[in-house]
């Protein structure tokens, strides 16, 4: 899902919520980043 590049960029530009970001970040953005 496009939301995996949003972690790298800021989300707040795209038009995205921030706190979806944080949320996502976590789960997908741990696992995906490690």
């Amino acid at each position: 899902m496009a939301s995996v590049e949003d972690y790298e960029e800021p989300t707040a530009n795209r038009g995205h919520d921030p706190p979806s970001r944080a949320r996502g970040s976590g789960s997908n953005g741990g696992g995906r980043g490690g």
